[in-house]
């Protein structure tokens, strides 16, 4: 039988479907885990503006978390926008009596139209009761203004940001950098001991509604998934960069980021009219999605594309570059040169690992002794599993860990 690893989010409805628990499901699903939900008010909004809040009642709020930790196997939960003090100490208690682990706190206080968000008091109530029980709280630039009163325009002013707020008890903090004024698009992640920086592309667009609750909402699911932080964040933040890449122009105000970028059959530019369209004879068709950082294109696309047999369905530009297995997609995206030293890793270290999906255990073998004649490292042979699999582990020029994967219930159903 089927099974998918849970996430929940506790957050607000939005109308208009981009940001809040609609944008956070959307996140979630396609970031491979089923996404549960407990709603703690409702908004009136689209793209331009949010005309309306209605919190709902303490004992429906309670009634929704009882429903789903009573019966779900939740292995990560993501808080957003909860608006009121009372709703903060409502899920706090929850969260602290389940024992709840791999709780993502996403601080949301204004809209990108500037409405208010979370009410004065309830920030000093998330600060006490919430912000302990997670284990990273992920504010955006103005959001750690407002957590800390600094002002924060370098990286050092992030670090000093993320030095603060983790002494409201947090296990962690990433301070998203979207708008940071000397590097756009930096993301800086505290352990509580020592800085991560993730450096970013920065997309010029307006189509950029929810981008957060995005983020924090495929964080959440990579930990659902069982990544440590670093890896959590890192395959969130590629993904979050394609939505945003591929961001929608619907509505009159900023768009949405685009949740399900690699099912569409039509690319969007990061302008306000798609500037490529596919065909359904040569879209991205595939199952599922990876997204990697290369340091050296050529040396990538020859493995890939000549190795592994995998067509090029899109490339926008030299620098990012689209395949497709026909079960599996692959995004491959040149790395900027100063990033170059935080990837070079030891093999296998720098990716858990993505299993591309063959047909039979023959070409698991047939993959394995291809690889091994043109002097590609395999890190576990091919062997088989309990469950009927079959399949072997290497490494590609960037040392990714890469899987060879025939799975009997999966394989079986490609048409």
């Amino acid at each position: 039988m089927a099974y998918l690893n849970q996430a929940l989010t506790i957050a607000t409805s939005d109308s208009g479907g981009g940001a809040g628990i609609q944008g956070d499901i959307k996140a979630m699903q396609a970031n491979g885990v089923f996404g549960l939900s407990v709603l703690v008010a409702l908004t009136a909004q689209n793209t331009q503006k949010i005309s309306s809040t209605y919190t709902l009642p303490a004992e429906f709020i309670e009634a929704q978390l009882d429903a789903v930790f009573g019966d779900f196997d939740i292995q990560a939960v993501k808080t957003g926008m909860l608006f009121s003090s009372q709703n903060v100490a409502v899920v706090s208690k929850k969260l602290r009596d389940v024992g709840a682990t791999n709780v993502v706190v996403d601080p949301v206080m204004v809209s990108k139209s500037g409405s208010e968000l979370l009410q004065a008091d309830a920030v000093e109530t998330m600060k006490e009761v919430l912000f302990p029980l997670a284990r990273i709280v992920t504010p955006n630039i103005e959001e750690a203004k407002r957590l800390t009163g600094l002002d924060i325009l370098t990286l050092d002013d992030a670090k000093e940001a993320a030095r603060f707020i983790a002494r409201f008890g947090c296990k962690s903090v990433l301070i998203k950098g979207g708008h940071l004024s000397s590097k756009p698009a930096t993301d800086l992640f505290y352990d509580g001991d020592q800085f991560t920086v993730f450096p970013g592309e920065f997309i010029q667009t307006r189509n950029t509604h929810g981008t957060g609750c995005t983020f924090a909402s495929a964080i959440a699911a990579h930990l659902a998934l069982e990544k440590g932080l670093v890896d959590a964040i890192g395959a969130a933040k590629m993904y979050v960069t394609e939505a945003i890449r591929s961001g929608l122009s619907i509505g009159h105000g900023h768009g949405p980021t685009h949740h399900f970028f690699f099912m569409s059959s039509k690319k969007e530019g990061v302008g306000d009219k798609p500037k490529k369209t596919f065909s359904p004879s040569n879209h991205l068709k595939g199952m599922r999605h990876l997204a990697l950082w290369v340091i050296d294109m050529k040396r990538s696309r020859d493995f890939y594309e000549g190795l592994l047999d995998l067509q090029v369905v899109w490339e926008p530009d030299p620098d990012n570059v689209y395949l497709s297995s026909g079960w599996d997609n692959i995004a491959l995206h040149s790395i900027p040169k100063e990033a170059i030293p935080r990837y070079e890793q030891k093999e296998g270290q720098f990716l858990d690992h993505f299993g591309f999906i063959v047909e039979s255990p023959q070409r698991v073998e047939g993959i394995a002794k291809r690889m091994k004649e043109a002097g590609v490292t395999i890190l576990n042979p091919p062997r088989s599993h309990r469950d009927g699999s079959y399949s072997f582990y290497m490494a590609d020029p960037d040392g990714n860990r890469i899987q060879i994967l025939y799975e009997p219930t999966i394989s079986g159903y490609h048409g």
